[in-house]
């Protein structure tokens, strides 16, 4: 009796392993790629109005994960408009979540710039969606199209970490907080700032916050060979990252490698004298593209809005 019982249970998981792995296959190979393909563009198109989505290739992989390759975001038609490529975006469930804690949760991948971009995401009732995550080792010399829409070249290693909550139907209504760290980079002006048309650094810190729609930089912190400096302020969002009107303020504090690559001329001297207690204050206004970066001690000095403006 018991082998028959046995032998009855074996036939019978072997038939449901064999009907699961017929409907996975079937799955895999009449998997309707272009209406998920049509219908993720709407999806993204209504979130991010002004963006054009372009999905290269679209398939599933194991364990029932949603994988999109070649993903093209841009402002305008053709390659010259765009502003992100995603080599790799993976979207599918928690599946230890699930079998463990009984969550429901979802797992998402982006590989771009040869880092990534990897979150936890979990219903929170009333269309929300509680987001967790890090960012890890995307470079920045790789995203040509923020290069290009900024009209300054940038380079350097971004990581941190991000959580909040967002509606994913207008994500301008959520809650978003990221600690982010710029490592080894450097940052090219478009006119000489102190004496420098380009600042080289080891890191670039600060906590950003978002929230319905507006932006706080907080605890900014910028470390480098020439100078620190710490910085708070604000980021209004208007329609592309270029656009956008930020305010900033903060001090630096000259390292004496400043002042030996300056010399002994004009800018040295008039920099040292004004000086309070090692530190520089500073503020900057405009957008992201045409920032306007004044030092009030100096601008009074020499009686006019020098030499910070980098406009």
């Amino acid at each position: 009796m018991v082998g028959r019982l046995a032998k009855i249970t074996g036939m019978t998981l072997a038939y449901a392993l064999y009907t699961l792995a017929v409907t996975a296959m079937l799955l895999w190979y009449l998997f309707p790629a272009n209406t998920v393909r049509d219908w993720l563009r709407f999806r993204l198109h209504r979130a991010t109005p002004g963006l054009e989505w372009r999905i290269g290739q679209l398939g599933l992989a194991l364990p029932g994960r949603l994988v999109l390759s070649d993903v093209r975001i841009s402002r305008g038609q053709g390659p010259k408009g765009t502003l992100l490529t995603l080599s790799r975006v993976s979207m599918g469930p928690d599946v230890m979540a699930m079998l463990h804690n009984r969550q429901v949760r979802g797992l998402l991948h982006v590989g771009l710039a040869s880092g990534s971009v990897d979150a936890k995401l979990a219903p929170r009732g009333a269309g929300r969606v509680e987001v967790q995550g890090q960012v890890r080792g995307i470079r920045l010399e790789q995203l040509k199209g923020l290069q290009a829409g900024l009209g300054r070249k940038m380079r350097g290693t971004l990581s941190g970490t991000f959580h909040g909550r967002i509606d994913p139907d207008n994500p301008r209504q959520g809650r978003m907080q990221a600690d982010l760290l710029l490592e080894q980079g450097e940052l090219a002006f478009r006119r000489p700032v102190l004496g420098l048309d380009r600042l080289p650094f080891g890191r670039i810190g600060t906590s950003v916050v978002m929230d319905r729609g507006k932006v706080r930089l907080e605890k900014g912190r910028v470390e480098s060979r020439l100078l620190r400096g710490d910085f708070h302020g604000s980021l209004v969002p208007g329609r592309d990252l270029a656009a956008s009107a930020i305010r900033v303020q903060g001090t630096v504090r000259p390292r004496p490698e400043l002042f030996a690559r300056l010399g002994s001329n004009t800018m040295s001297r008039l920099v040292r004298s004004r000086l309070k207690k090692g530190a520089l204050a500073f503020t900057v206004s405009g957008t992201l593209a045409e920032p306007g970066i004044l030092f009030p001690a100096l601008a009074g000095a020499m009686g006019r809005n020098l030499p910070g403006e980098e406009r």
